[in-house]
């Protein structure tokens, strides 16, 4: 539960903790994970974008002063990076540069009830070059929120760069693989 409100309706600053594993194997805190090995990294980020194509929704957590905020984002992956766009003005982009680490679940449905996690970093992508390169990646056609294309000045571009991705199948029960910015190997 929320502490209440303070004075004009405001929520006191919130204290975000982030979970640190204490396994001495990095992403084994659940004995049913296997790490991934550094030579299968490509592999295993080919099988997350694949999975995450399948997703019917992905969902992306903030924080700020005012609480958490989860919302619905159509990212894209490119190797082991995570684009997506949003407004200039929009509040995830201020969330986002008051606190970096965000959170990404995906949901995909059967037939073999993938669950993907991400968490990592996000970091606009200010310059135009850098936007327009985002906008050629971006899976979803950004024009109807962005008419004036990548140098419309409400678009803006946004890099993930994971610390973890977890990746199960049949909810946890079979191929449940982690992998963390940590050597895992």
């Amino acid at each position: 539960l929320l502490p209440p409100a303070g004075p004009a309706g405001r929520w006191p600053p919130l204290r975000v903790t982030w979970y640190v594993p204490t396994s001495p194997t990095p992403g084994r805190e659940d004995p049913r994970m296997t790490a991934v090995p550094d030579a299968e990294r490509a592999a295993f980020f080919a099988a997350v974008a694949e999975a995450s194509k399948q997703a019917a929704r992905c969902a992306l957590a903030t924080a700020s002063a005012d609480g958490p905020r989860v919302r619905m984002v159509p990212p894209t992956w490119e190797g082991g990076t995570l684009w997506w766009a949003t407004g200039t003005s929009s509040p995830k982009l201020g969330q986002i540069r008051g606190e970096m680490r965000v959170d990404l679940p995906f949901q995909v449905s059967s037939p073999d009830f993938v669950h993907l996690r991400v968490r990592g970093r996000a970091t606009p992508v200010d310059d135009a070059a850098g936007k327009k390169r985002v906008w050629d990646v971006l899976d979803d056609d950004p024009t109807p929120f962005w008419p004036g294309g990548p140098t419309d000045p409400e678009y803006t571009a946004v890099r993930i760069d994971p610390a973890r991705v977890e990746l199960w199948k049949r909810f946890g029960s079979t191929d449940v693989r982690v992998w963390t910015e940590e050597r895992n190997d």
